[in-house]
C-alpha cells in the first residue's frame, strides 16, 4: 500500500491539472482577499478581522470547485486509460490500491488547502499591515479551519 501511495503521490506531483487547479484556486483566494480588504477599508466593515475573513473565504466556493475538478479527473483517469487492470494483474490487491489512492489524494488535498490558506491569510495580513486595527484571533481561525478541513 505504501508503494501504491508513493506512486500516486508522484503522479499527483507531476500532474499539470493539479498545478493548474492550484494556481486557479490561489488566484480566486487572492481575489477574495483583495475584495475583503477593499470592503473593510471602504467602511463596510469596522475592522479587519481574520475571523470574519475566514467566514468570507468559505462563503464562496471558488476554493472548492478547482479541487473537486482535480479529484474527479484524478479518480476517473485510471478507468479511462485502463491502468487498473495492469496494476491488478501485477499482484496489487484492490484494498491496497484503493487505500493507497485515497491516502495520496488526502495528501494532495492537504497540500492544496495549505497553499490556498497560506495565500489567503498572507495576502490579507500583508494588505492590512499598515492598519493598526487588525483583530488577530488565530485560535478561533485554527478551530474553524480544522472543522473546514474535516468537512473536505
Amino acid at each position: 500500500m505504501i508503494q501504491t501511495m508513493q506512486s500516486e503521490l508522484f503522479r499527483i506531483r507531476k500532474s499539470r491539472l493539479f498545478w493548474a487547479c492550484l494556481v486557479l484556486a490561489a488566484f480566486f483566494v487572492f481575489a477574495l482577499a483583495l475584495t475583503f480588504y477593499h470592503n473593510s477599508v471602504n467602511g463596510m466593515l469596522p475592522v479587519i478581522s481574520l475571523v470574519s475573513f475566514t467566514e468570507f473565504l468559505f462563503s464562496d466556493y471558488s476554493l472548492i470547485f478547482p479541487l473537486t475538478l482535480f479529484l474527479c479527473l484524478y479518480f476517473t483517469e485510471d478507468f479511462h486509460t485502463g491502468t487498473y487492470s495492469i496494476t491488478l494483474s501485477k499482484g496489487t490487491s484492490r484494498v491496497h490500491l484503493f487505500f493507497g489512492k485515497l491516502l495520496a489524494s488526502w495528501g494532495g488535498v492537504l497540500f492544496f488547502l495549505f497553499v490556498c490558506f497560506g495565500v489567503a491569510y498572507l495576502s490579507i495580513l500583508m494588505m492590512g499591515a499598515s492598519r493598526y486595527d487588525i483583530e488577530y484571533s488565530f485560535s478561533a481561525i485554527g478551530v474553524f479551519l480544522l472543522f473546514q478541513c474535516l468537512c473536505f
